[in-house]
């Protein structure tokens, strides 16, 4: 049975002008998650997932971008939104990090997860 969930929102509104972690979001039961980074104004900085198998301890987790693997994801000009797809995702948990450098906006998270199969 492949379980969809809507897609939910971790934070709203949140302020671009200084760094700032997400909650922990519980991805247990989950295959594959997603993120979409919305976000208005002109913030420099970049976005990385962090991973935890217990919770507390979180790691910087690797992305492919463009045939590529890299460690974060440089807010790019005017282009809202960033979408981050973690297919075969075994890990429990995740935080959505930014790290900003200048500049101010606002940003919104929306996450989305599921299972693949049973």
């Amino acid at each position: 049975m492949k379980c969809v969930l809507s897609p939910q929102v971790v934070v709203a509104g949140q302020s671009m002008a200084s760094s700032y972690t997400t909650k922990t979001l519980d991805c247990e039961q989950a295959d594959v998650a997603g993120f979409q980074i919305n976000f208005t104004g002109s913030p420099v900085g970049s976005f990385s997932v962090g991973g935890s198998q217990d919770g507390t301890n979180f790691a910087t987790l690797p992305l492919a971008v463009n045939g590529s693997v890299v460690t974060s994801i440089a807010v790019p000009a005017n282009t809202s939104p960033i979408l981050i797809d973690l297919v075969t995702n075994s890990i429990s948990y995740l935080q959505v990090v930014y790290t900003a450098s200048s500049g101010t906006g606002s940003m919104t998270i929306y996450q989305t997860k599921k299972r693949v199969g049973d």
